[in-house]
């Protein structure tokens, strides 16, 4: 008689029953945590909302900020400098971007002249204060000119570390799988749950589970402008005590990007305006719709923050008008522009590069701090 076969090890027979154990019952409790989120979501109002992110932003300007980390500094150089705030916009991609581009523009009349990229991926407007603050303290100059294009992450990280946690169906699955991730890999792991929780509620709001068609972030978004106006005035203010102008870009975004939101003020003018040939209807229809999202991973920066831009109305302050240059070039809607949601290729940086250099042309005090002026010995050829 022939000896029995050895089975798998104890050790082993173990585990295996532990998972056959574990992984319905992680799968049940996600489903019930889904299903919860599903019915709070239909009972989520504005004023809710709105009190929902007073607390946060009153949490996050009370506790200190990060540090960012040694900024580049001007070489030994004494030529004309140019600061650049911002973040992610004109971080990638690194070494490519407008900043980049126009320096490389400028230098052709002004071999001296530097640009310092300030960018920091991911910071809002009161971290770019504290940016700006932190550049002065260093005791490296000041700059002849400063230029700002942000408005984005005030939308975005503050729409996301406050309201998403409403309805973000996938929020239990960060707190379950933490444990068990790097943080590079965490990262990932949640920008790709947050870019599917979108098309489910979507897919909720068109079975009739979910009704988002009352929800306004109207208070929201003014709230997030007054703040962004609040940090906007401190940094102008700082730069008019040291003589410094400032040039104010008005952030752009993808309109062709697949906004989420409501069906009805997000996803249906957006369609419609898809439909429709070139013109200031299609415009009109993919900006409506881009100002209703607020379910998508990347929030664009909406039209309170550029209000304010064109509001600030001071000397040595201008705004530059992106989104209108770009129309009128017909590039608005160029799919070669964005790589994403807001963030620029290599050619869309190159045209806001030519865009900023075409508005510093214009201006002869700005050309002959800069040292772009032409000389008289020049125009008289």
């Amino acid at each position: 008689m022939s000896a029995p076969e050895p089975g798998p090890p104890r050790g082993a027979r173990r585990v295996a029953r532990a998972l056959v154990i574990l992984i319905p019952l992680l799968l049940v409790t996600q489903l019930l945590w889904v299903f919860f989120d599903v019915a709070r979501l239909r009972f989520v109002d504005s004023d809710e909302l709105l009190s929902s992110f007073t607390e946060h932003v009153a949490i996050r300007d009370g506790s200190p900020l990060p540090q960012f980390g040694v900024s580049p500094s001007p070489s030994d150089d004494s030529g004309p400098v140019i600061w650049v705030l911002g973040a992610s916009s004109i971080f990638f991609p690194q070494g490519e971007t407008f900043v980049e581009q126009l320096g490389a523009l400028l230098r052709l009349r002004n071999p001296q002249l530097q640009m310092l990229n300030l960018g920091i991926s991911g910071i809002e407007s009161r971290a770019l204060v504290e940016q700006f603050q932190e550049n002065l303290g260093r005791g490296a100059g000041l700059p002849e000119l400063l230029i700002i294009y942000a408005g984005h992450n005030d939308y975005n990280v503050l729409y996301h570390a406050s309201l998403t946690r409403k309805f973000d169906l996938f929020e239990p699955l960060f707190y379950l799988l933490a444990p068990f991730t790097r943080p590079g890999l965490k990262h990932g792991m949640t920008v790709y749950l947050r870019s599917r929780v979108p098309p489910v509620v979507e897919w909720l709001q068109r079975q009739g589970l979910v009704d988002l068609s009352e929800l306004s972030l109207a208070q929201v978004n003014r709230a997030i402008a007054a703040r962004f106006e609040k940090n906007l005035k401190v940094i102008i203010e700082q730069c008019k005590g040291h003589g410094v102008p400032v040039m104010l870009v008005t952030p752009v975004g993808n309109l062709l990007a697949r906004p989420y939101g409501s069906l009805a003020t997000t996803s249906a003018p957006y369609w419609l305006g898809l439909s429709l040939p070139a013109g200031e209807a299609r415009l009109s229809l993919l900006r409506a719709a881009q100002e209703a999202e607020f379910l998508t991973y990347d929030i664009r920066a909406k039209a309170g923050v550029r209000e304010v831009m064109w509001e600030v109305v001071e000397p040595g302050v201008f705004t530059v008008d992106l989104d209108g240059w770009l129309v009128a070039r017909g590039w608005r809607l160029d799919s070669r522009l964005f790589s994403d949601y807001f963030h620029f290729t290599k050619w869309g940086h190159g045209r806001v590069a030519e865009c900023l250099q075409q508005e510093l042309a214009g201006r002869q005090e700005l050309e002959q701090r800069l040292g772009l002026a032409k000389s008289p010995t020049a125009e008289s050829r």
